[in-house]
């Protein structure tokens, strides 16, 4: 028997989520499938946490989840890809043996981002929440790419580290 109907409820969002800055820790070892400039027989990936990285798999998770459609979605990715930047990183590279021999190749920690034009904060951040919740990147179903998306207020450069100057 297969289910008729499917409803899906989020718990509202506080305020504050509504900030321009954000810090994204990446938990589990994360990658993004890029298309090829030339033909290739494996799936090329890109290892960094640029902006349009985290938006394009953020947008493509909230489109099969029905959150909103291609239009608004395109419409969105072009606003963080000129409006949202890298403000501060550090991730290192990690491999992941898998099984039959194979690795799978990531990365982990931590990036800052802010949102220099505000016009759409509001979609930012519920395309924000579905990776959250449903991760970024490729391989997912092995349990790469879970994040923890932390808005920041008022900066967007985190603390200053223990011991430096």
């Amino acid at each position: 028997m297969t289910p008729a109907e499917l409803e899906f409820w989020r718990p509202p969002r506080p305020a504050a989520r509504q900030t321009p800055a954000f810090r994204v820790e990446f938990l589990s070892p994360t990658r993004f499938e890029t298309p090829p400039y030339v033909r290739r027989p494996r799936p090329v990936y890109d290892l960094t946490p640029a902006p349009r990285n985290v938006f394009k798999s953020a947008l493509k998770t909230a489109e099969r989840l029905g959150l909103w459609g291609p239009a608004e979605s395109k419409r969105l990715y072009r606003w963080a890809y000129a409006a949202v930047g890298i403000t501060d990183f550090r991730v290192r590279p990690v491999a992941v043996s898998l099984t039959g021999g194979r690795t799978a190749r990531g990365f982990v920690g931590w990036a800052v981002y802010r949102a220099f034009e505000t016009s759409m904060l509001g979609e930012m951040w519920r395309a924000l929440s579905a990776a959250a919740d449903f991760g970024l990147g490729a391989n997912r179903p092995l349990g790469f790419g879970a994040v923890r998306i932390t808005p920041l207020e008022g900066t967007a450069r985190p603390s200053p580290r223990r011991g430096g100057a």
